[in-house]
């Protein structure tokens, strides 16, 4: 007999959830970035989604989790029209947690009155967020401090 499966809450995320939003995207980062991004920008991503950024996010727009058995295992934020903060657990990937809150966000700035959104799309999400619809507009970089680079792309989508 198989175990019931725990219930999954799509939910808006709360102050009180700010530690665990950092857990999650954190560890996100060190998995999914290692291999295509030099120590250096793994650095940078993680200071760049601090506790303090995380905070102005919960307060200044929505940001949205994927809640199973009191654990985060997705989030994104819709801040004005921009998109950011979208991570999914590494042990959740490739299920579609990352499309369904995509699709909540694209709908919420849709009722917002928003006729585009827009993101910075690094390295590792580039072929998801194509397949679902967004244009990468430019590549960009920055340099870091010991003089590796740091590839992403601005990205935008019009929203149907």
């Amino acid at each position: 007999m198989r175990p019931i499966p725990s219930p999954l809450v799509l939910r808006r995320a709360r102050e009180s959830d700010l530690e665990a939003l950092l857990l999650l995207i954190h560890d996100t980062i060190d998995v999914s970035y290692r291999g295509v991004y030099p120590e250096s920008a793994i650095e940078f991503f993680k200071n760049h989604h601090r506790r303090e950024r995380i905070l102005e996010r919960l307060r200044g727009g929505v940001v949205l989790v994927f809640e199973r058995t009191n654990r985060l295992i997705a989030t994104g934020a819709l801040v004005g029209n921009e998109i950011l903060g979208v991570f999914v657990s590494p042990d959740h990937q490739r299920r579609g947690f990352g499309r369904r809150i995509m699709l909540v966000l694209e709908s919420h700035a849709k009722g917002l009155g928003l006729r585009s959104v827009t993101l910075s799309v690094s390295l590792p999400a580039e072929r998801f967020y194509r397949a679902i619809g967004y244009e990468l507009l430019k590549p960009r970089h920055i340099k870091m401090p010991d003089g590796e680079r740091l590839d992403y792309w601005e990205a935008w989508k019009i929203i149907p």
